[in-house]
């Protein structure tokens, strides 16, 4: 809507656009869409490798071992309660384990300060949002899955390329607007008592 537009000063299409933009002027920028922890977790973990994300029980929190301060999860944490209102966080219960949120991302302060504004702060948090939803994004083995090449209908790609290029360029129209008004109706009473970062959290593990 016209509010959400005027916060991001651009619609999501146009944030996409930017996001690359802000990946070939500041490459260190890119850490932030990726998740990081160790040790690194696989798909068929052995010894001191986890097969699942997150620590050794499984939990994903900004302490290293879970994930890293400056990788995917903690980055969108961060960017949340940025602009989340204390009192209005008070609502909800706390999460089931800490969030660790970091107090600083050391990627941002090589940034100028006009990309630090309000609305660039806004973008990212759209951004990430859309990588949580990107499963190659939770797991690094693989390089993410630039390093595995696949072969689909006699063409090859990277198991990315294939995921993040390929795939969304085959996807039938999107929903009208009333069909996904009355998705989030159905979808948020499960929401409504947990607390955002918590949900990130949640969300990571089920597209891990």
């Amino acid at each position: 809507n016209k509010q959400i537009h005027d916060l991001l000063q651009g619609n999501l299409l146009e944030v996409t656009n930017w996001e690359r933009h802000m990946i070939l002027m500041y490459p260190a920028i890119q850490k932030l869409h990726w998740h990081r922890q160790e040790p690194e977790w696989k798909c068929a973990g052995a010894g001191v490798e986890f097969s699942h994300l997150g620590d050794e029980r499984g939990h994903v929190r900004c302490d290293g071992r879970g994930a890293e301060g400056g990788s995917l999860f903690c980055a969108l944490a961060f960017f949340f309660e940025h602009f989340a209102h204390d009192s209005l966080l008070q609502d909800f219960p706390p999460p089931r384990e800490p969030i660790d949120t970091p107090n600083r991302l050391p990627v941002l302060e090589k940034l100028p300060a006009f990309e630090l504004e309000p609305s660039r702060l806004l973008r990212w948090l759209a951004v990430l949002v859309g990588d949580l939803h990107q499963p190659l994004h939770w797991l690094r083995e693989y390089d993410y899955g630039q390093s595995l090449e696949v072969v689909y209908q006699n063409s090859n790609y990277t198991l990315l390329s294939l995921w993040e290029d390929y795939l969304p360029s085959r996807l039938p129209p999107k929903p009208s607007a009333e069909a996904l008004h009355r998705q989030y109706e159905e979808r948020e009473a499960s929401w409504r008592d947990t607390v955002p970062t918590q949900l990130f959290r949640d969300w990571a593990k089920e597209t891990a």
